[in-house]
């Protein structure tokens, strides 16, 4: 599909097809899930598909407001929802996180650090590939400093600042993903970084795509329930509990 033919889909329909070409496997397959829009979608879309798909979390604090969003969801969609208890977050836990990731950088080292039991349970229950909801955030501007800038932006200066964001992605999270789930043998796709996906969000403009997920959240409007597309948005492992328990 040419950049031009892109532009005339709808976004809904570029993820939906970017989940299916995913689910492709000839191994067995799940999806994450942390409460969180992004997840969510990907779940969703998924669950479209494969009636059997199964969801797993990482609960460290069991009062997390995602995990309370993770369980409504999967019942509402009637997802089998897998909860993996996470350890509280030592020193050694913290030092294991940065060997398997081979980073230090502390964003990187606390979500690694819940990833890792996560991609140990999934291993062990016998699945080979799961789903994330990771890339969104760098593609349509779901982080503040990201809103910030990108309010004061003009259009080209709004794409320069997502490219920027997707190439830091690849140094850092995408790094951290696929280095701590290959850790236990597990696949991790992100349907959010398909081409045509990508191709998509960092040429529209900001009147078309504007900081603060604004397209993704129209996008997703017809397929979540509205609770979930209105929530605020939390970081992985701020609404996990770890950066408290760190």
């Amino acid at each position: 599909m040419e950049p031009e033919e892109v532009r005339r889909v709808a976004l809904i329909d570029l993820l939906r097809a970017a989940v299916r070409r995913r689910l492709v496997s000839d191994v067995p397959l799940c999806c994450l899930i942390s409460g969180g829009l992004d997840s969510s979608l990907i779940l969703r879309l998924a669950r479209e598909v494969r009636e059997d798909v199964v969801a797993y979390t990482a609960v460290l604090d069991a009062a997390s407001p995602d995990l309370a969003a993770a369980r409504r969801l999967c019942a509402e969609l009637g997802v089998e929802l897998r909860e993996v208890a996470v350890p509280a977050l030592t020193a050694d836990r913290l030092s294991a996180a940065v060997r398997a990731i081979e980073s230090p950088m502390k964003a990187q080292m606390e979500i690694a650090a819940l990833c890792l039991p996560l991609a140990a349970r999934i291993a062990a229950d016998g699945f080979k590939v799961c789903l994330s909801g990771e890339g969104a955030d760098e593609l349509f501007g779901g982080y503040g400093g990201m809103c910030i800038k990108g309010a004061k932006a003009s259009d080209a200066g709004w794409r320069r600042i997502k490219e920027e964001q997707l190439e830091k992605m690849a140094r850092g999270n995408h790094q951290r993903c696929n280095m701590a789930f290959m850790a236990h043998g597990v696949e991790c796709r992100l349907p959010f970084l398909d081409r045509r996906v990508v191709e998509r969000a960092i040429t529209a403009s900001k009147a078309e795509s504007p900081p603060g997920k604004k397209a993704l959240k129209a996008a997703a409007a017809g397929v979540l329930p509205r609770w979930v597309v209105s929530r605020q948005k939390e970081t992985f492992q701020g609404a996990a509990g770890a950066i408290d328990a760190a």
